[in-house]
């Protein structure tokens, strides 16, 4: 008896001990496995860096006399990683005489502002121009995840079916309406601007988001205007007189009960464009 109980010792020690060195095995294994992936991760890095690295230990800088459209592809480039990382969509970026223009959704105004002051810290770019919003929330399908559908307000369609009246191409309309609304509605007071959101849907509001600017002063009159839609639309003139004729008329449309208020705390230069002067009669 005695013997065979030294004996079942001995085999459930033997089990004990294969147990352990199976469990340090697996332990083990699965620490290797991490430590060789952060490798991995920590070389691709590093040989993505190199070119930059090398440039950099030479003494070379980007040249800053380049053109508006050099410029633009140098701007998307630095971007690309922060919003990969960030796992928002690209950003729309545009150039003009040296001031970056940015136009897209983010997840919060810190990712907002991260955008802004990576573009700002490009070489050769002069100034910042930002229309990036809030328009991500934690449910939102994201890039990495695929595209996310939404249902829009009859105020959103109303002010996008204004810029197709005024000619835009279709798919250019959201970001003709922000060129009209954002700078606009930087130029009411924060009071009346909160007067004037009060009664617009969040996705409507977006729209209307005054930029936030690094560098750059803002619009003062119609003819002001009408340039910042045509620099950040990319259209002609007349299109731009259009687009804020028609644009402004249908927020104006939205919003009757503010519509006195804030032609009153306008600027002079600018309330011909509020209160529904045509382009044409604005000269005379």
């Amino acid at each position: 008896m005695r013997k065979y109980l030294m004996k079942s010792v001995m085999v459930g020690a033997s089990v004990v001990g294969v147990a352990v060195a199976a469990a340090r095995s697996t332990e083990i294994g699965r620490i290797v496995r991490r430590v060789s992936a952060d490798v991995e991760q920590r070389s691709r890095a590093l040989r993505s860096a190199w070119p930059g690295i090398r440039y950099r230990a030479a003494g070379r800088h980007p040249d800053l006399d380049v053109s508006d459209e050099v410029l633009a592809q140098r701007v998307r480039s630095v971007l690309g990683p922060v919003e990969r990382r960030l796992d928002i969509p690209r950003a729309h970026v545009t150039v003009d005489d040296g001031v970056a223009t940015l136009h897209g959704a983010v997840s919060s105004d810190l990712d907002a502002h991260e955008l802004e002051y990576t573009t700002h810290r490009v070489p050769g770019v002069r100034g910042v121009a930002s229309y990036l919003h809030v328009g991500l929330g934690p449910s939102d399908t994201r890039p990495s995840e695929g595209r996310a559908s939404r249902h829009s307000s009859a105020a959103y369609e109303a002010l996008l079916e204004a810029a197709r009246r005024a000619g835009v191409d279709a798919g250019a309309e959201e970001r003709c309406v922000r060129a009209v609304l954002g700078p606009f509605m930087e130029r009411v007071p924060l009071d009346e601007r909160e007067q004037v959101f009060a009664h617009l849907p969040a996705d409507a509001r977006a729209l209307a988001e005054a930029p936030r600017r690094h560098g750059r002063t803002r619009l003062r009159t119609v003819d002001d205007l009408d340039d910042e839609v045509e620099r950040i639309a990319g259209v002609d003139p007349l299109v731009a007189d259009a687009l804020s004729f028609t644009i402004l008329g249908a927020l104006r449309a939205l919003v009757p009960e503010e519509a006195a208020d804030v032609a009153a705390v306008l600027p002079a230069g600018l309330r011909a464009a509020w209160t529904g002067t045509p382009p044409a009669a604005r000269a005379s």
